[in-house]
């Protein structure tokens, strides 16, 4: 009897609570961001509320013991479901439990991505499910499952982004830009593989080359040509398939941006850097496994086009311990550009690597003329592996800057660098020994001359660690540390100037919003510069042209100067994360933010990319620049940009 007794009484006063929530103190309105949608495109859902004061919801979070959501009675027309975006939720402690509760009041709006199914059927489809959420007072909480109905009506079409992504491809700064990058890395493979012919596990080859050669040579000079010449093309096209698996897995411009300052991909890069070194260095060797070798070598001696190719095969197995390390150095560097580039680097690579073997297959005789196999082998090893090292400390300070750790600045890396290459100098004059090595004997020109090169750069970069300029080094080394950067308004402080710094101390900001209201406050134009941390290009720009002193006045007096890096690390607060219009994509750093605002508003992916805008219309004055470190074609371009903004004034 007090069992049921008990029971009607709770049960009375929760309907006596639940009826003084005033029916509901929640209005809400769930809308779409468009009626007609594309299959496969994305779709943005909008959640307004509006709670009574005196109550809350819970928030979207997973922390929520009852996060607000919605739940779709098919999600089978979605393929993809993207985190709700809130403003940042209140936080109180709910004493009962000993729990944080994350809780809105008052005007709330959510906002949720989807990305629909490519294969839905086309026409007018009902998209119902249910919206949950849990309404509370300082008595109780009461939950809601709230069906919701909306009519859309789907339709077949490309996806805009798609659009949009090759209009980044047509941008002449930028392809400009990318084909002399893609020269640079063709010319600096080409120079690694004929430095790759002059190691001990390639030169003595040639002999080996000439001997198979010889032997299946039937006096046709024709025919020697011909069997030189596959050779040669073998060698080619066994390299660059290479260069095409690796464009495959890395060539993706995303990945590609994501990696150039990933901590755990370049960590991984020196790692590899570290061990190429070692390798070089003689204590172990990387080899391919003899069973694989003799297998290959036994076609090869099968003669014809066949034989040929093995042999190749053979050459580009045997020589692995050496062209590995050089191969891997090239290839790494090239995944900070597009999918081309590794192809690129690869054609370079080989096309060096297989002349010499080409023409020793073809002229024989010119074995007589070749330097003796000897103790200079191993010194071109043991020097490769000197700058193997030095990468490996390259590619170490990359993350160093994106997430502002601060162990490797310019000082730090210039000690370290002037170690290395110390180091190698006093090698090359015989005080330090490492395995496989002979006594030096005597010293020929061209290893003087080596170490004059080594410890002239030494002191080069010991020139920089006093203060001095070494403009030659700008992109490889970390760049020079500012004093604190002042924005242009004084009651605007730049938002991240703690970290980051607009080089020779000009006056700007590092937040476009706050670059705007500044621009607005004093009327003048913005110029925005795109720039990352691994960026070689933006760092010979600011050494080499920002640096005079006409432009450091121009950019001081004339603009509001935003320097908007594209691959910073620093995570923006809760309220600024967002679903990019453009990928889909949760942009929860300031460098994606950064990035994704060069692309969906100037159309360009690349960096250095400088824009002078006007503040009022968000218009660009001038077309926007790239690289150029022509310094008259700069202050043109920076004086075009005024007269226009000037222009535009007077007409008002």
């Amino acid at each position: 009897m007090m069992k049921i007794l008990s029971k009607t009484i709770f049960f009375i006063l929760f309907f006596s609570m639940s009826f003084s929530f005033n029916q509901n103190p929640v209005d809400y309105n769930i809308t779409f961001e468009k009626d007609t949608l594309v299959a496969g495109s994305f779709i943005d859902i909008n959640i307004d509320i509006d709670v009574e004061k005196g109550f809350y919801v819970y928030s979207a979070d997973s922390l929520s013991l009852f996060p607000t959501r919605l739940e779709w009675t098919d999600s089978s027309y979605f393929s993809v479901f993207y985190p709700v975006i809130q403003p940042k939720p209140k936080t109180k402690t709910d004493l009962s439990t000993n729990t944080d509760i994350f809780y809105h009041e008052g005007y709330t709006q959510l906002e949720q991505r989807a990305k629909l199914n490519q294969n839905i059927k086309l026409g007018e489809h009902n998209l119902s499910g249910e919206f949950i959420y849990q309404v509370c007072n300082d008595k109780m909480c009461i939950p809601k499952w709230e069906n919701f109905n909306k009519k859309v009506y789907i339709q077949s079409n490309l996806d805009s982004s798609i659009v949009e992504f090759n209009n980044l491809t047509t941008n002449e700064p930028n392809k400009h830009n990318r084909d002399q990058s893609i020269i640079s890395k063709f010319m600096l493979a080409f120079f690694a593989g004929l430095i790759a012919i002059l190691t001990p596990c390639v030169f003595p080859m040639i002999p080996m080359t000439v001997a198979f050669f010889a032997k299946s040579s039937n006096d046709n000079y024709r025919d020697s040509i011909k069997a030189g010449i596959i050779y040669g093309l073998s060698i080619i096209i066994i390299f660059t398939v290479i260069g095409v698996l690796f464009s495959a897995v890395f060539g993706v411009a995303d990945l590609a941006n994501e990696l150039a300052t990933s901590a755990t991909a370049n960590i991984i890069f020196a790692f590899i850097f570290l061990v190429f070194a070692i390798s070089f260095f003689g204590y172990f060797e990387i080899t391919i496994p003899n069973k694989l070798l003799n297998r290959i070598n036994k076609k090869a001696d099968a003669g014809g086009l066949l034989g040929i190719f093995f042999m190749a095969l053979t050459l580009v197995l045997v020589s692995f311990s050496c062209t590995a390390p050089i191969v891997g150095t090239v290839m790494i560097d090239a995944v900070s550009g597009n999918i081309v580039q590794p192809i690129i680097v690869m054609l370079g690579f080989s096309i060096a690597f297989a002349i010499p073997f080409s023409l020793f297959a073809i002229f024989p005789g010119w074995l007589e003329r070749l330097p003796k196999s000897g103790g200079w082998l191993n010194s071109v090893k043991i020097v490769l592996g000197f700058l193997e090292l030095a990468l490996c400390i390259k590619f170490l300070s990359m993350p160093d800057q994106a997430y502002h750790w601060g162990l490797l600045d310019r000082h730090v890396f210039l000690i370290i660098w002037i170690s290395i290459f110390g180091a190698m100098g006093f090698y090359l004059l015989g005080f330090i020994k490492f395995k496989n090595d002979s006594k030096v004997m005597s010293f020929g020109y061209l290893r003087i001359t080596f170490i004059i090169i080594t410890f002239t750069f030494c002191g080069y970069m010991f020139s920089g660690l006093i203060g001095g300029n070494v403009s030659a080094l700008s992109g490889i080394i970390p760049p020079p540390k500012y004093t604190y950067t002042s924005g242009n308004c004084k009651d605007i402080k730049p938002k991240y100037s703690n970290k980051l710094h607009i080089p020779h101390n000009i006056d700007g900001y590092f937040s476009y919003e706050q670059a705007l209201d500044c621009a607005e406050q004093l009327d003048k134009p913005i110029f925005i510069d795109f720039t990352g941390h691994a960026c070689f290009n933006c760092r010979r720009m600011e050494e080499n042209v920002w640096i005079d002193e006409k432009v450091k006045t121009m950019l001081n007096d004339l603009y509001i100067v935003v320097a908007l890096y594209v691959d910073d690390r620093t995570l923006l607060n809760q309220e600024e994360i967002y679903v990019s219009s453009f990928d889909g994509r949760l942009k929860k750093t300031l460098g994606k933010k950064n990035y994704d605002l060069q692309i969906t508003e100037f159309g360009s992916n690349a960096q250095p990319f400088y824009v002078l805008l006007d503040y009022a219309d968000k218009e660009t004055l001038v077309e926007p620049k790239a690289y150029d470190t022509n310094i008259d074609n700069f202050i043109e371009f920076l004086e075009l940009g005024i007269n226009e903004f000037n222009k535009k004034r007077n007409l008002n």
